[in-house]
């Protein structure tokens, strides 16, 4: 199978809240996990289902422990791409993939930003040791 990513992906375990569009179930928010993310899209996981060509809007913090900087706030609008059923500890969750649409901050500043942050863990790994 061919990759067909537009942009780099970085593992940083980040909190995330996803509003959907329409509501969904009358919820305003749920808060997911996130387990990749890059300039262009985002994977994490739910206990709620979503549906392929789901729309929602997904909002993250980026701390200044990640990018040694300041906090960069992205606040997007989305849509899902693919959805698998993924282990999660001793359950079972819902892996979502999902393309950023719309977005607050420019990709450029989003793709630096996480770079930054990749390296910086990388860094901080490499010092560990």
């Amino acid at each position: 199978m061919r990759d067909r990513r537009a942009a780099d992906r970085y593992r940083l375990p980040l909190e995330a809240v996803l509003t959907p569009a329409p509501l969904y179930k009358g919820t305003q928010f749920f808060r997911v996990k996130v387990c990749d993310i890059s300039a262009s899209g985002v994977y994490f996981t739910s206990d709620e289902p979503f549906s392929i060509g789901a729309k929602f809007g997904f909002s993250f913090t980026l701390p200044t422990e990640i990018t040694q900087g300041s906090e960069v706030e992205i606040d997007t609008k989305a849509r899902v791409v693919r959805v698998d059923e993924v282990q999660r500890g001793t359950g079972k969750a819902i892996g979502i993939a999902a393309i950023f649409e719309e977005s607050r901050v420019s990709p450029v500043a989003v793709g630096f930003a996480l770079h930054k942050a990749d390296l910086n863990r990388d860094l901080k790994t490499k010092s560990d040791s």
